[in-house]
């Protein structure tokens, strides 16, 4: 999060607050699938965790084509990490049981 926030700050102008926010909220659903593997069954924390990271690494994509390096195949890399990451959060969401 720091890194790509000092990264992209000197391209983003004033959409720095809103990326500062967006990006601090899609890193806390990254530490909160994390603490997810304290809490639910090992195969939707793991379901959950891998589409928490693709979710946030679309995003990471998707800034540095728009704000800092654009680059080709973004779109399909984008596209493709987010279906992913969409696929895979409701697949671990469909798993959910209590750990005993």
């Amino acid at each position: 999060l720091v890194v790509m926030i000092y990264t992209l700050k000197p391209m983003v102008g004033e959409l720095l607050p809103a990326i500062v926010v967006y990006a601090t909220v899609i890193s806390l659903m990254l530490l909160t699938a994390i603490n997810r593997f304290s809490v639910a069954q090992k195969q939707s924390a793991q379901f959950v965790f891998w589409g928490a990271l693709l979710f946030v690494l679309s995003d990471t994509l998707l800034a540095i084509n728009k704000f800092h390096t654009p680059f080709n195949g973004a779109g399909v890399a984008v596209m493709a990490t987010y279906g992913a990451a969409q696929y895979l959060l409701v697949r671990g969401f469909n798993k959910i049981v209590p750990k005993n």
